[in-house]
């Protein structure tokens, strides 16, 4: 399955699974199984997230964190932790 998002503006967009690059204002072709829900992260952004998953936040406290960046058209990237 597939569907259409439009794009806004010129800023690179990734998609938050696979991280296949999306740019360019107007409407783009979109891959979404069933499975897959489709999400994309703006560029220059820094998303923080815990790949170990737990039963609960106490367990996850001594976990490790991952930073994806995603890059802005300028490369550059900002976030806060």
């Amino acid at each position: 399955m597939s569907t259409d998002i439009y794009l806004p503006d010129d800023e690179i967009y990734y998609d938050y699974v696979d991280h296949t690059i999306y740019q360019g204002i107007g409407s783009k072709h979109f891959d979404a199984p069933l499975e897959k829900i489709p999400l994309l992260a703006r560029g220059g952004h820094i998303i923080v997230r815990r790949d170990r998953h737990r039963r609960s936040a106490t367990l996850m406290r001594h976990d490790p964190l991952t930073l994806v960046v995603h890059l802005d058209s300028t490369g550059n990237a900002a976030g806060v932790l």
